[in-house]
């Protein structure tokens, strides 16, 4: 690697005071960030606030997968050395058909669900 490169993924070891969120703005602003986009999937998807979990993990990939300026690449790809492949995304919360493996011979062989992750 060179110079250059290691010096745009070094990491700073910086303490805070235990229980007290708000000395760590960087951490709490990328909270914030990843909680503003699952918020929108689940308002926009119109699903129930139970599967926050599901947008959280959803926007989290979509985010690792966006272009950072400060690395001049995707965080991805700052991590694994390999650009990520987007072409599989898919919408939050769209209609999607899971296949039944084993089904009989006249039975349904797809059954409708809704895309969280």
């Amino acid at each position: 690697m060179s110079s250059e490169y290691e010096n745009l993924i070094k990491i700073k070891h910086q303490t805070s005071a235990p229980h007290s969120p708000h000395q760590n703005g960087t951490a709490e602003r990328a909270w914030r960030t990843l909680f503003d986009m699952a918020r929108c999937m689940l308002i926009e998807s119109g699903l129930p606030k139970c599967l926050w979990t599901y947008a959280v993990m959803c926007s989290v990939y979509t985010r690792n997968r966006c272009y950072n300026p400060r690395l001049d690449m995707t965080s991805l790809e700052a991590m694994t050395g390999r650009r990520p492949d987007v072409s599989k995304m898919h919408v939050f919360g769209t209609k999607c058909f899971a296949y039944v493996q084993n089904a009989k011979k006249l039975d349904a062989r797809c059954f409708e669900g809704v895309f969280v992750g």
